[in-house]
């Protein structure tokens, strides 16, 4: 097998030659392949054998993903380009926008401010037995906006809500005496909507403590899960 080389021998092979070094790794691989695939190791001499094997395959892997990284590298420098091109046009644009907005919003909120106002007016004429004014929509002025409200939810205390759902998990549990059932509903708050979903394990915290502590990770409702590698010396 060819030996691996380094990325400044790399960047002179061209992404049109691809074409043919797809052809020329791909019957090495199924050569590879078809050889790891008849190996058993039962003997010494089998274990060196399929050590060689072994790192013949990781060297193809890492020569092939070498080459095609390199390929790809100016697809990505274009991709970053056209990226900072497209934020330079946007950003002044988003920042107009914004501004014509606020000050859309301004003026609408002084034009209602003046139409509950001239209302008001009109109405205490009403009551006093007059006739209100009439006025045409442009002394009263109309707004091409209107307000539109959104919800979000912020978590602002992390163990209020964890205990809300742990409480809401105990409740729901039998047997519960009602010393605890009191403590719980005062101290935890539970309501119908502390489910379970409120809440979400972070996959990284616990893959870390896993790496970290191995057979000594003690966390309920975590099992340990080992996935073992053969690595080439």
């Amino acid at each position: 097998m060819a030996p691996i080389i380094g990325k400044s021998a790399r960047e002179s092979i061209k992404p049109v030659w691809l074409r043919q070094a797809s052809t020329l790794y791909k019957s090495k691989t199924e050569e590879l392949v078809a050889a790891s695939n008849m190996v058993s190791v039962l003997t010494q001499a089998d274990s060196e054998s399929a050590s060689l094997t072994l790192c013949s395959i990781k060297k193809l892997r890492v020569w092939i993903s070498g080459v095609y990284a390199d390929a790809l590298a100016p697809m990505l420098l274009a991709r970053k380009t056209l990226q900072k091109q497209e934020t330079d046009l946007l950003l002044p644009l988003s920042k107009a926008e914004k501004h014509l907005t606020s000050e859309l919003t301004a003026f609408s909120e002084r034009q209602r401010l003046l139409r509950e106002e001239l209302a008001k007016r009109d109405m205490d004429v009403i009551l006093l037995g007059g006739i209100p004014e009439s006025r045409s929509v442009e002394a009263v002025g109309s707004s091409p906006l209107y307000s539109r409200t959104t919800y979000a939810g912020r978590v602002d205390d992390l163990s209020a809500l964890t205990l809300s759902v742990a409480a809401g998990i105990l409740l729901s549990q039998p047997g519960i005496p009602p010393d605890v059932r009191e403590f719980l509903l005062s101290r935890c708050r539970p309501t119908q909507q502390s489910s379970l979903t409120m809440l979400q394990p972070s996959a990284p915290e616990i893959n870390a403590l896993a790496r970290a502590l191995r057979n000594d990770l003690d966390l309920p409702g975590v099992s340990i899960v080992k996935n073992t590698t053969l690595v080439a010396k």
